[in-house]
Formats: C-alpha cells, sequence, structure tokens
C-alpha cells in the first residue's frame, strides 16, 4: 500500500499539492492552453479554495487568465471590429459615444474584475455627473451588453450565479419570488 504525502502538521496532500520549504502551499494544473500553472497560498485551506475555483472554471471551459488580464477596452475594440454589417455613421456615432464615456474611466478595468454592481455604478455616475439622458444612455449599454456577452460566449466569464450553481447533482436556482 502506497503512503500518502503530508504536509508538514500532518494533513493529506492531494495530487498536485506540495509544501515549499518557506511552509507556504502550492498547486500545479494544466490550464486550457495546456501551458503549466502554479498558484499559492499561505494555508491548505485558503489553497483548496484556489484549487475549486481553477477546477470549477476548467469545467466550465472559461480562462480566467486571459479575463484577469484583457481590460474592457480590449474587449470593446475585438467587439466592433467584428460588427462588419453596421452603417458607417452607426459605427462613427458607436465609437465616439464608446470613446468620449466609457475608455478614458471604465473601460481600463480588468473584465474579470467587472461586476454587475460595478457598471450600474458606472451609469448611476454618468446620468449624474455628465447629465446624460436615458436614451444616450442606452446607446452606451447598447455597445456595453453585447460585448460582454461576447465574452461569456468566448469563455472569459460566467453568465451563471453562485445560486445557479449545481447542487446535490441538479441545477437548482434560487427563487427570490417564494415560488
Amino acid at each position: 500500500m502506497a503512503k500518502s504525502r503530508k504536509d508538514s502538521r500532518g494533513y493529506v496532500l492531494r495530487t498536485g499539492e506540495s509544501q515549499r520549504k518557506d511552509g507556504r502551499y502550492s498547486y500545479s494544473y494544466t490550464d486550457l492552453d495546456k501551458n503549466r500553472r502554479t498558484v499559492y497560498a499561505k494555508t491548505l485551506v485558503e489553497l483548496r479554495a484556489k484549487e475549486r475555483k481553477i477546477i470549477r472554471d476548467k469545467e466550465d471551459g472559461l480562462n480566467p487568465q486571459l479575463a484577469d488580464r484583457m481590460t474592457l477596452n480590449e474587449l470593446y475594440d475585438r467587439f466592433i471590429e467584428q460588427k462588419y454589417d453596421l452603417k458607417p455613421s452607426t459605427k462613427v456615432n458607436y465609437l465616439y459615444m464608446y470613446n468620449y464615456f466609457v475608455r478614458p474611466t471604465f473601460g481600463k478595468r480588468l473584465i474579470g474584475k467587472i461586476k454587475y454592481s460595478d457598471v450600474k455604478k458606472f451609469y448611476y455616475r454618468i446620468i449624474l455627473d455628465e447629465e446624460m439622458k436615458a436614451n444616450t444612455l442606452d446607446s452606451i449599454h447598447t455597445q456595453l451588453h453585447p460585448a460582454f456577452q461576447m465574452a461569456v460566449r468566448d469563455g472569459l466569464l460566467t453568465a451563471e450565479t453562485k445560486s445557479d450553481r449545481r447542487i446535490n447533482g441538479r441545477n437548482q436556482k434560487e427563487s427570490y419570488l417564494g415560488r
């Protein structure tokens, strides 16, 4: 019978886990692009939480490393260059609205770190600070929403919430209406 590997405290280490000489823990894995990656943590509990996230992202086909490096500006540029069916005047208007209102501020944020509440806060800031009308804001939203949808379809982001995750082997969504 093979002996299991243990850390300095006697806890059993799983496949890919190891403890370094300085006491930190590391987990090595292969990402979706077949590159070897390693994550580090001070405690085994912290490391296993990172492991669960990595495994879940791999199962979902996500590439979180790219999402953590790509800004909203880069995502939008990828999105707009694929819009070949726009009229020239529409494309010019889209680019003007994005370049003037989004690119210098909100566009510099990493897409992996942007949450729904951040987008809402950005919209409210534009309405209040820039005194923008709702129709103008809708023009910006008309560009950002499909760009984020493209990121979900490309596997950069996930659209599901924590309440949508698989629970006990079945998909169970929390009903906020009490049904």
